[in-house]
């Protein structure tokens, strides 16, 4: 016995078209997510005889110093925005030196924090840390340089 085919409501399609309708309309005043993604640019490197741009809080190392014979200094550019949170970040330091201390320019727009300081007390080439968005920055995504003096092994 074959069963009559259903067939839909005209009223029921309405309901399912407004309906759709409805919900486009409603997407189209949301905000739109954010579409950045964490940045980091190439590692710079800072020779002997460079000025120093940033100041190594508890170091003998200031602003405006010349980098010394041996060492290296690194820089990288970071852009992160608030919504990514805190990201990882890693510098190698050229091969006869080791990662000393991180820096950043005063005022920066964004933080850093050492998940492991552990990396202090050894002598290794490689340095990582992570970067977010200050609560205080100006602008989002928030954008600076973060430093590394690497140290020559005696």
């Amino acid at each position: 016995m074959e069963m009559p085919a259903k067939t839909t409501s005209p009223r029921r399609l309405g309901l399912v078209v407004a309906a759709a309708v409805l919900a486009g309309a409603l997407s189209a005043l949301l905000p739109v997510g954010d579409a950045h993604a964490f940045t980091v640019g190439t590692q710079q490197t800072l020779g002997p005889g460079s000025r120093m741009p940033v100041d190594f809080p508890g170091r003998s190392y200031d602003l405006g110093g010349k980098v010394p014979r041996g060492h290296v200094m690194l820089r990288r550019r970071v852009e992160v925005a608030r919504s990514e949170g805190r990201r990882g970040l890693s510098f190698l330091c050229p091969g006869g030196t080791y990662a000393y201390s991180p820096s950043l320019v005063e005022g920066a727009s964004i933080g850093l924090d050492i998940p492991d300081v552990s990396q202090y007390q050894k002598k290794l080439r490689r340095f990582r840390l992570r970067v977010y968005a200050s609560p205080l920055a100006k602008r989002d995504p928030a954008v600076s340089s973060v430093y590394l003096l690497c140290r020559p092994r005696r």
